[in-house]
């Protein structure tokens, strides 16, 4: 009888398994225009990644489109999305992973694996671009006409003695990409894109975990100072201000804010900074201090990232919420007025603009 029940719970488990079979599900066909995709992390582990599709004329949020799209889900913790040659670079760290899609109908057109836990991806041109990667200690040279990996720049122990745990975003102002070494680590590394070599290293404050750079030549770096009891200690969240053309630091202050949650943008103009650190502050870029007061208060929503569009300038904040059930995203046009409140995937952490 144990035998017989056996049997039958195994066959049903194998028609489940096949009723659940991605292959066996159809692809959805999309035409994506005009509209905003919002990056969601999932939860580590779980596999459930996702892409939310935002259309701004018709206000309408289509969820989970990479996986209708290609009848397979995206991938283990997204942490980046960014455009690049008409195509949708997604970098899925746990695993370890980038994913190339076309923006138009969200289909994967290429990727490159081999990777380690990709963070962020960054153009070098049209042929050549950098992976950044957190345990990999090295920055991946991707050749982007046969999504390969060509080489890397070793950012492991220099010369100082220092332990560069990782790379993170990077913007570029002239040959020079400037990475932030987050992960236990307080550094601005120098890349020479033409040699591909790490050639310097800027002090900051401990964790810095966001950067961009204006078009004036200054570089903004937020910095999350570390938890308490961290093996490099802790201090208050900071700002740094760095000119890119010397390499020197303009001005930091501490911000005395608790958040694990930084992000950071700019208006399209470039003039305005704005900065999520558990409110909304907004300050020009000729700034020399942080606002004492927020531009939007969070009011209990657990903004996770801002995304600004580079035409309209409107703004795009993500709710993260309790980083368990689906997030929102609360668009503003640029005086901050509310347009529109839509839901997206699991953690919200990144946002791309298609036209």
């Amino acid at each position: 009888m144990r035998k017989s029940l056996l049997y039958i719970l195994l066959i049903i488990l194998v028609l489940l398994t096949a009723c659940m079979d991605d292959s066996n599900r159809p692809k959805e066909s999309f035409s994506a225009r005009n509209g905003v995709l919002v990056l969601c992390n999932g939860n580590f582990m779980s596999g459930n990644s996702s892409l939310t599709y935002y259309r701004t004329d018709s206000m309408f949020a289509e969820q989970n489109v990479f996986f209708r799209a290609n009848a397979i889900p995206l991938g283990d913790v997204a942490q980046s999305i960014s455009i690049h040659n008409n195509k949708a670079w997604i970098n899925v760290n746990n695993s370890g992973k980038t994913i190339a899609v076309n923006p138009e109908n969200f289909v994967a057109i290429g990727k490159i694996d081999s990777l380690v836990s990709p963070r962020y991806y960054f153009p070098v041109n049209d042929v050549k671009a950098y992976i950044s990667d957190l345990y990999a200690q090295r920055i991946w040279i991707i050749d982007l006409i046969n999504y390969s990996i060509i080489g890397n720049i070793d950012i492991g122990i220099k010369s100082d003695g220092f332990n560069r745990h990782c790379a993170e975003q990077m913007v570029a102002w002239g040959k020079y990409v400037f990475t932030n070494c987050w992960n236990y680590d307080n550094k601005i590394l120098v890349v020479d894109t033409q040699d591909d070599a790490l050639v310097d290293s800027i002090t900051v404050g401990l964790q810095p975990q966001k950067i961009i750079a204006d078009i004036s030549g200054k570089i903004w770096v937020l910095c999350d100072g570390a938890y308490s009891g961290s093996p490099i200690g802790n201090e208050s969240p900071s700002i740094w201000c760095i000119d890119a053309e010397t390499q020197n630091i303009l001005w930091s202050q501490s911000i005395s804010i608790e958040t694990i949650s930084f992000d950071i943008a700019l208006s399209p103009g470039a003039d305005t900074l704005y900065v999520v650190a558990g409110n909304l502050y907004s300050m020009p870029t000729s700034a020399t201090e942080f606002p004492q007061e927020a531009a939007l208060e969070s009011n209990g929503r657990n903004f996770s990232a801002i995304g600004v569009h580079p035409l309209s300038g409107d703004i795009y904040l993500a709710d993260a919420g309790n980083y368990v059930q689906s997030g929102q995203v609360y668009r503003f046009d640029r005086f901050l007025t509310p347009i529109d409140t839509f839901n997206c995937g699991i953690i919200p952490i990144d946002f791309a603009f298609i036209d």
